[in-house]
Formats: structure tokens, sequence, C-alpha cells
């Protein structure tokens, strides 16, 4: 192992490069780009905290995100609250879909080319609050269940002449079925962590395990066992 003195490690962090202590590989790094965006992403999560986030600074946050996840883990802040933000974004329901199910699971209408993306930014942040959260926070059984409902969204079914084309890849060669029918089983799967995590979470609230939020889960799963049983044919 290849020890680097102290002195030559903050020579290098001058030249716009560091040093791995344990390795001794060299990396460059843009310490003014690096700190410009989480500048920038830090600002836009405190004007949402304050309720004061505007048109402008929404719009920054996909590119932002995307500039900051080669850089940071998800973990990290900004990144982290950030990912939640560009899940939402990704996700809003149309108006007349709030009306008549205002749950935070009725996010079905109004996705169109964003499903799969929003698919893809939901399952990077269940796994960063999965590794940041204690086991059952009701943050993550939300985020959980979130991911399930988009894993059921319903798409056209048109058969794909390769097999790559009848998937995507959510990242780090991680890839989900592109067909409904063949996504039904990962939903209920997920849906189910969902509904574990939930009951911990928010125990009981007015004589429900895990309260509104686990029920609208429970109910959700028993349409989609149902909804795999007439597939299978049984």
């Amino acid at each position: 192992m290849l020890h680097v003195p102290r002195m030559a490690f903050y020579r290098y962090l001058e030249q716009g490069s560091l040093v791995c202590a344990a390795c001794g590989q060299t990396a460059d790094v843009q310490f003014e780009r690096v700190n410009a965006l989480v500048a920038l992403g830090t600002q836009i999560v405190q004007s949402d905290e304050r309720g004061q986030l505007s048109v402008e600074e929404a719009k920054d946050i996909p590119a932002l995100v995307e500039k900051l996840s080669t850089l940071m883990p998800a973990t990290s802040y900004p990144l982290l609250p950030l990912l939640r933000l560009h899940a939402l974004q990704l996700t809003q329901p149309s108006a007349s879909t709030a009306v008549s199910h205002p749950s935070i699971i009725a996010v079905e209408q109004g996705l169109g080319p964003n499903l799969f993306p929003a698919i893809r930014i939901h399952s990077v942040l269940v796994h960063a609050l999965g590794a940041v959260l204690p086991a059952n926070h009701p943050s993550l059984g939300i985020a959980l269940a979130e991911l399930g409902k988009l894993l059921n969204v319903h798409v056209d079914e048109i058969g794909s002449s390769t097999p790559a084309e009848s998937q995507v890849d959510l990242g780090n060669g991680f890839l989900i079925p592109r067909a409904t029918s063949q996504r039904l089983p990962l939903a209920l799967s997920t849906l189910r962590r969902a509904w574990e995590t939930l009951q911990v979470g928010f125990g009981r609230e007015k004589g429900v395990e895990g309260g509104v939020v686990a029920w609208e889960v429970n109910v959700l799963m028993e349409g989609l066992e149902r909804e795999l049983q007439l597939r299978r044919g049984t």
C-alpha cells in the first residue's frame, strides 16, 4: 500500500487532483464545478423546505440530479432530497386524477413517456433511503409504495423484435421488463415490502395496522394478486 504524505496530498489538491492514500491512483477533480453544483442543489432544497421553490429552480432539478449522480453517491446531500423532488416531478397526477384519487399512490394517469424514467429515479431513491434510514421507516415505506404503483402502471404491450427492446435498463445493469404483464410480479413483491414496512413504521392508526397508507397498499396488492391469477388462468 502506497502511503501518500500529507503535504503531497494537499499539493495535489491545489493542482486539481486527488491521490488515494491506499492505492496511489490519481483522479482529476473540478472543485469549482462540484462546489457550484452542490451550492445550487442546496439552494433548491432549501427553497423547497421554505415552500418557495420557483418554476425556474424546478426546471434545473432534472439536469442537476444527472450531474450530481456522476459525482457523489445517491445517499449524499443535497442529491438525496433532490432525487425525491425529481421523483415527484415525474409522477405528478393530472388535475382530474388528483381530484378523484387524492391518495399518494394515485399517479397512474398522465405519466406518458415519463414512466420508465420515473421508475428509475424511484428505484435509486428507494435504494438510497434504505441505506440511510432505520429499518421500517415510514418514508421508506411510502417510497416503496410509490415504486410499486409505478411498476404496476399499464402500457401498450407491443411486441419487440429483440430481447434488448423488451427490457428497460434502470442503471448499473438492473433490467426490468417493458411489458406490464411481466412487471406485475415485481410490482407485487415491491408493494408487499412497502406494506410490511408501513405496518411497523406507522403502527396502528384508526384500528388499522400501518394506517390509511398501508390499507391502500393492501387493496392494491389484492387487486394485483387477482390479476395475476387471471393471467395464469387459475
